[in-house]
């Protein structure tokens, strides 16, 4: 099992509220995420803004092995790269599935196959999936690089492609592997506004 890493910790300009707080089906999206995660997760961290702590940690008060964090002092605000750093130091771990608060097409299938993937594949510091010749960095599996993001955001080099660069072996899934594993038509869509939002509860995506 990996330690699953949330990064909740965005200011959600363009939804216009925090997203990790957004319903469907009358459940949050932390709350779904957590749901998710939790059959294949040892421990589940959830890095959030201090604004959302107090809210988060009342929603999920009965999950004993939920943390709900703030990012590092010394990288608040420094963007995903911070999230997974914090997360990686608040539960240490040999791997780390690493998913945004606003990825409501996510599903068990995709992640058993992800396990099964990495278990027939071992050896790789970084599993990152590609859809539309695109990285799809926060639906993926990272080994235990703390130092290598730390020696990063110590630089202000605060890109995921930063952290990429200087991996050995990273291994990137080609889209033929990973549509085999769901039938979502598209597991790492992002609700990034509220006409994503309004997509998502209409049943469009």
């Amino acid at each position: 099992m990996w330690t699953s890493i949330i990064l909740a910790g965005g200011a959600s300009r363009r939804m216009g509220q925090p997203k990790a707080l957004l319903s469907i089906e009358n459940k949050t999206m932390v709350e779904r995420l957590v749901d998710l995660l939790r059959p294949f997760s040892s421990v589940v961290v959830i890095v959030v803004r201090e604004q959302e702590q107090e809210t988060i940690s009342a929603l999920l008060q009965q999950e004993t092995a939920v943390h709900i964090v703030t990012d590092d002092p010394r990288y608040k605000g420094e963007g995903p790269l911070a999230g997974m750093y914090t997360g990686m130091k608040t539960a240490p771990a040999q791997s780390y599935f690493v998913c945004a608060c606003d990825m409501p097409c996510l599903d068990g299938d995709y992640l058993q196959g992800l396990k099964q993937f990495i278990q027939d594949k071992p050896g790789y510091e970084a599993y990152v999936p590609l859809a539309g010749g695109q990285y799809q960095p926060f639906a993926a599996v990272y080994g235990e690089l703390a130092a290598e993001i730390e020696g990063l955001l110590q630089r202000s080099r605060k890109r995921w492609i930063d952290l990429f660069s200087v991996l050995k072996n990273g291994y990137l899934i080609p889209e033929e592997e990973w549509r085999s594993w769901t039938k979502q038509p598209d597991p790492f869509f992002n609700m990034n506004t509220p006409e994503d939002y309004k997509r998502m509860r209409s049943g469009w995506v």
